[in-house]
């Protein structure tokens, strides 16, 4: 699997730097375009990604090539993304790319997660307090959940320590 974090390229970090070659110019894909083998292509991260990466994204996704660059035999293209009511800073995805993938959304469940837990090796302890509060495995309520660097400012009437 080779993971692409879409929302840290630019356009051009896929398509690759432009070269001559008996007068004409051609591309030079990027080093991390997989060229053997067979895998997953991960784009990650991309509805982050601004929607001119995105438009390179849909061609690699939609033709498997980029400029010169061919996707090999035997690769996949896979993508996740976090959704806009997750607060995640999202672009909207660009209709294109929207519409050739399969969106699966992902439920926490604490059943699974404690099947895997165990043959993950998860300390006993870990497992035994999720056990006990299962509601903590995963809790996101973006209506009181302000992000992890806003605090509390003490007005007129509040304590200051």
């Amino acid at each position: 699997m080779v993971d692409v974090r879409a929302t840290l390229l630019d356009p051009v970090d896929l398509r690759g730097l432009p070269s001559v070659v008996r007068g004409t110019a051609v591309w030079c894909p990027p080093a991390f375009l997989p060229r053997e083998c067979r895998g997953l292509l991960f784009l990650d991260e991309l509805a982050q990604a601004p929607p001119l990466v995105q438009a390179a994204c849909l061609q690699l996704t939609l033709d498997r090539r980029l400029g010169e660059y061919e996707l090999p035999e035997g690769w996949g293209v896979i993508a996740a993304s976090n959704r806009s009511e997750d607060r995640a800073g999202t672009h909207r995805l660009i209709s294109p790319l929207l519409n050739r993938f399969v969106h699966l959304d992902l439920e926490v469940s604490a059943d699974d997660w404690q099947a895997w837990a165990v043959t993950a090796n998860i300390a006993a302890k870990v497992r035994s307090f999720l056990r006990f509060r299962p509601g903590l495995l995963f809790q996101f309520k973006p209506e009181t959940n302000r992000g992890p660097f806003r605090r509390r400012v003490p007005g007129p009437s509040s304590p200051t320590c």
